[in-house]
């Protein structure tokens, strides 16, 4: 199996005690005041909690980002249904959503 240099890093961190996706995620309200994000809702770098469980409401969602953010998002996207073993079922449904529901 192999594993990109990110997600290499990524237990890396975790190896050492540290919670990278922690140390990683842009969120706002309580995450941000150093509470971890269980849910991984912000694990693409931007809370996805408002988004909605439907194709339509997460592409609304999305295009409601910058294009950084949108880029990001999409590209984080990617590399989970990739390997969705390594997200939250909530994630994971909102990359396939981004999918169109696929």
């Amino acid at each position: 199996m192999k594993l990109s240099i990110y997600t290499l890093s990524m237990l890396a961190a975790f190896a050492v005690g540290g919670s990278a996706l922690a140390a990683t995620a842009t969120t706002t309200g309580p995450a941000a005041a150093g509470t971890a994000d269980m849910t991984g809702m912000a694990s693409l770098g931007v809370d996805i909690s408002a988004a909605g469980t439907t194709p339509d409401s997460v592409a609304t969602f999305v295009g409601g980002l910058s294009t950084d953010q949108q880029s990001g998002v999409k590209n984080g996207c990617q590399s989970i249904v990739a390997n969705p073993t390594a997200a939250s079922p909530n994630v994971l449904g909102f990359c396939k959503n981004l999918n169109g529901g696929n």
